[in-house]
């Protein structure tokens, strides 16, 4: 959402495109309302953006997507976002960010495969962080490691449809 203008959005979207990006991650930015008041954002949200540019993406040749999203953000606009995008015929990740409260990250989950069963979930940063590191995260960090399994296997798709 941090394009001046929506043409230049759509011409980054291209550029990636062209340069052999299949997907994009999205991710939402807090310092959005100073760079709009500032006249250097023509979008308000992610959310906005998506709205304007999903087809755009689709008709690009982009075939996915990952949307970021956790527990502590607003589950209605995830579900917007999902929404626009999977109308556009992209397919849907969603990208969050490792949380220690299992227990509520659990729930996240399952209310997000109830609404959505073929959208893919992602924990850590996508590409990046494995399984593996995950659990020698939490293990430093003396968090309950135990629910771990439970949490990795409700994010794999085939695990909860």
């Amino acid at each position: 959402a941090r394009f001046e203008t929506a043409t230049s959005c759509s011409s980054t979207l291209e550029r990636l495109r062209k340069a052999g990006a299949p997907g994009l991650l999205v991710v939402g930015g807090n310092d959005l309302l100073s760079r709009r008041l500032e006249g250097k954002c023509c979008y308000h949200s992610s959310g906005n953006l998506l709205e304007d540019q999903a087809k755009t993406l689709s008709h690009l040749g982009f075939d996915s997507i990952s949307l970021a999203g956790h527990p502590g953000s607003g589950f209605e606009v995830l579900e917007g976002k999902i929404d626009t995008c999977a109308n556009a015929g992209l397919k849907v990740t969603i990208a969050s960010q490792f949380e220690f409260n299992t227990r509520l990250m659990l729930q996240w989950i399952h209310s997000l495969r109830v609404r959505f069963p073929e959208v893919r979930m992602a924990m850590g940063v996508p590409g990046i962080t494995t399984q593996k590191r995950l659990r020698r995260i939490s293990e430093i960090c003396e968090v309950g490691s135990k629910d771990l399994p439970s949490l990795f296997d409700a994010m794999k798709r085939d695990s909860t449809t």
